[in-house]
Parts: structure tokens; sequence; C-alpha cells
């Protein structure tokens, strides 16, 4: 086991802040969050189903890594968003998702209806 004396090295944190909301961008099935240097994607894939995406930089790749399918291969879902001076809302038949625009801090909610 080796033994360390004096300080270990530090390096920078590998983590990015997001700052406020400056401005949305809606299409067919995805709100862009302009928030500075740094850009947030909420795509909505279902009813019950979104998709988060950040970037530090603002540039998307042209496709996220996750193991679903691409967001073009969902079927479009209609939803709604509100704005106010504080917060986005954004609501499918299912959720409501509401992003604070100071802290883009996020809240989900279900609407879903249990079955019997």
């Amino acid at each position: 086991m080796p033994q360390y004396f004096g300080k270990l090295q530090r390096t920078e944190q590998p983590w990015s802040t997001i700052g406020s909301v400056e401005s949305i961008n809606k299409t067919d099935r995805t709100i862009h969050f302009n928030c500075g240097e740094t850009s947030l994607n909420i795509s909505i894939l279902a009813p019950n189903l979104i998709r988060v995406r950040m970037s530090p930089t603002g540039e998307f790749n042209s496709r996220s890594h996750s193991i679903t399918v691409p967001d073009e291969e969902w079927k479009i879902t209609p939803f709604e968003v509100r704005e106010t001076d504080e917060k986005i809302e954004i609501e499918t038949a299912q959720i409501k998702i509401s992003v604070k625009r100071s802290s883009l801090e996020f809240r989900l909610s279900t609407n879903l209806l249990r079955r019997s």
C-alpha cells in the first residue's frame, strides 16, 4: 500500500453549473433552455417519459448516448408549455414538469390514474 507524505495533487472539479434560464425554444418534441454558456434540452418522448440532456458548452452531439431509440423515432406526443417570470411548466397527459428560471430546479409530478 503506497504512503503519501505532504499534500496530494489537486485538479479542477469535473462538473459544470447551470445558470439561470435566459430563454427557451420549443419544437414539436423538445424544449431547449438557453442558460448562458450552458444549455439544457427536455425531450417529450411519450406522455409519461422525458429525456433530459445538458451541455456545458451549449452544443449537443447529434444523438444521445442513452440505450433507448433516438428522439426522432418516438411518436410526437402533445404537450403544453406555460411561462411565468418565476418558472416554466411543461405538461403532457400524464406528467407535469416545473422548472425554476433562477436556479433551474426541476419538479416532476404525475397525473397517472390508478387502475383497479
